[in-house]
C-alpha cells in the first residue's frame, strides 16, 4: 500500500474539500491504492473500499481509534476506542453475489459500490434506496428488480450487510452510568478525513512559521523530517 508523503497528503486534502463525501471516499481509497492493479476504487464493494481506508489509516495514524459518543438516556459523554487493525484483519472480500429468496422469487444481489451510491444520489429520484437497489438487484430474468415492496427491500439490505460487513460497521456501546446500550456507526471515510484535515492544518501551520523564520519554500519545509522540523519550531519559539 502506498505511503502518502506530507506533500501528497496536502494535495489530497485540497482536492477533497471540493468533493461530496462519497466522491471524497473514492479519492481517499484511490490514494491508498496508488500503483496497484485491480478495479477502480469507485467500483469496489463498499466494504473492500473501506478496508483499504482502514489500512491507510493504520499507516498514517496507527491502528488504535479513539472517539466519543453520548448517552441518549442520561447525557453522559463516553470514550469509545477499539483496535482498527483487528477489525481490518478479519475482512473477507465481498466478491460473490448474494441470493435472496422472496417466496418463489429468487433475487441476485451484488454488493453495493460507491459508484452505485453516487449514481443513485445524482439521479435525484423520489426513493434513494429503491434507486440504489435497482442498480444491484436483478430477478431470475436478469432484469433490475424495481418493484420491491418495503419488507423485501429490508430483507435485501440485511442480506447485503451480512455479506459485506465492513460496509456498515456498528460498535456496541454501554453507558457506565445508567447501563443504556446502543450501537454507534463508525464511518471510516469521514473519520479518516477529519484526521487528515487536522494533520494538514498542523503541517500548513508549520510551513507558515518556518517559511517566515527561514525563508524556506513549502516544499523545503515539508522535506524536513518531523523530528528536525519540531526542533526548528522550538528554536523559533513556536
Amino acid at each position: 500500500m502506498h505511503q502518502l508523503t506530507s506533500a501528497e497528503l496536502i494535495q489530497l486534502w485540497e482536492r477533497g474539500h471540493e468533493m461530496p463525501p462519497a466522491r471524497r471516499a473514492v479519492a481517499l481509497a484511490e490514494a491508498a491504492l496508488a500503483g496497484q492493479d485491480g478495479p477502480a476504487a469507485a467500483d469496489l464493494p463498499i466494504g473492500d473500499r473501506d478496508h483499504r481506508l482502514m489500512l491507510l489509516r493504520g499507516r498514517l495514524f496507527g491502528p488504535r481509534v479513539s472517539g466519543q459518543d453520548s448517552c441518549a438516556e442520561c447525557g453522559t459523554v463516553l470514550d469509545v476506542s477499539f483496535d482498527l487493525g483487528a477489525l481490518a484483519a478479519g475482512h473477507a472480500p465481498a466478491t460473490t453475489p448474494v441470493a435472496v429468496r422472496l417466496g418463489k422469487r429468487v433475487l441476485r444481489c451484488r454488493p453495493l459500490t460507491t459508484a452505485d451510491l453516487i449514481a443513485a444520489a445524482e439521479a435525484d429520484g423520489p426513493d434513494f434506496r429503491a434507486g440504489l437497489l435497482a442498480r444491484c438487484v436483478t430477478g431470475s430474468d436478469g432484469q433490475p428488480a424495481t418493484d420491491l415492496p418495503a419488507p423485501a427491500m429490508a430483507k435485501v439490505m440485511s442480506a447485503l450487510s451480512a455479506a459485506d460487513p465492513l460496509a456498515d460497521v456498528r460498535l456496541a456501546v454501554t453507558c457506565g452510568e445508567c447501563g443504556q446500550q446502543w450501537d454507534t456507526t463508525f464511518d471510516i471515510a469521514s473519520f479518516l478525513w477529519t484526521e487528515i484535515c487536522a494533520t494538514v492544518e498542523r503541517l500548513l501551520s508549520d510551513v507558515h512559521v518556518l517559511a517566515r523564520a527561514y525563508g524556506w519554500s513549502e516544499a523545503e519545509v515539508l522535506a524536513v523530517g518531523p523530528r528536525r522540523r519540531q526542533y526548528y519550531l522550538q528554536a523559533v519559539g513556536a
